[in-house]
């Protein structure tokens, strides 16, 4: 069973987003730490870019404030490999522009031995992803696809193509029931899991997602957190994130 299989080997998963860095590196990790005890199954670690414009607004302030604390590539990779030691999965999000630079090879390589569950590009459509795929395959670190609504003619191509799970995106300001038409759309088509990227996802929508056995990825909702508590939002992203499992192991 691969690393990325573990996290859904149970049934649906919760998986939170962070950047990396945000509010600083000591505290990622503390939180993280403290959020997989409240429930949480998966780490969604964003790595910061400077240009973060397929993400919401307070991940790019995330990501921005991380940029100015000087965190980097390398960060990643170092900070994926403590965490993968201490028992929290790492699913790894970012852009095309920053493993190119680091270099597709070196990337594969360091993210897949530092333990990383998989891998997802914003800015690569399936069509360009021909480019990655062969240092990751050869590192058996999976690339993520997804659909997003709006989108549900590519879903046989998708699913035909996509690797370990697929990820389920609603479009900005549309409401998340559309994105549950759309989960049920790809349960028909796609046997992998499915994780639903619900944005600030709120306790209601993340036992929907499980009444359909679908997992969720919260979205900015931790981000929200640290954008108004800071380095003090460990204890609140606890709570919450503890909330949000109750709630999936609730239906």
């Amino acid at each position: 069973m691969s690393r990325l299989d573990k996290i859904f080997q149970s049934g649906p998963a919760c998986i939170v987003p962070m950047v990396l860095g945000d509010p600083d590196l000591d505290s990622t990790l503390a939180m993280a730490k403290e959020l997989l005890r409240a429930g949480a199954d998966a780490i969604e670690l964003h790595l910061p870019f400077s240009d973060p414009t397929a993400e919401g607004e307070l991940l790019q302030n995330g990501a921005l404030r991380a940029l100015k604390n000087g965190v980097t590539v390398k960060d990643s990779i170092a900070f994926t490999k403590t965490a993968s030691e201490a028992g929290i999965p790492i699913i790894l999000k970012s852009y095309a522009n920053v493993v190119l630079h680091y270099g597709i090879e070196a990337f594969a390589e360091q993210a897949a031995q530092a333990g990383a569950c998989a891998l997802y590009l914003f800015d690569v459509p399936l069509e360009e992803r021909q480019e990655f795929l062969p240092a990751l395959q050869k590192h058996s670190l999976p690339l993520l696809s997804s659909i997003s609504t709006g989108a549900e003619a590519r879903l046989p191509l998708i699913c035909q193509n996509a690797q370990g799970c697929l990820l389920c995106e609603g479009l900005p300001g549309e409401g998340s029931d559309a994105l549950f038409r759309l989960a049920k759309l790809a349960k028909e088509q796609c046997s992998l899991p499915l994780v639903l990227e619900l944005g600030l996802c709120s306790p209601d929508q993340a036992a929907q997602a499980a009444g359909l056995s679908c997992s969720v990825s919260l979205g900015e909702s931790i981000a929200a957190i640290i954008e108004h508590y800071g380095t003090a939002a460990i204890p609140r992203a606890e709570t919450y994130v503890a909330g949000i499992k109750a709630a999936m192991r609730s239906v």
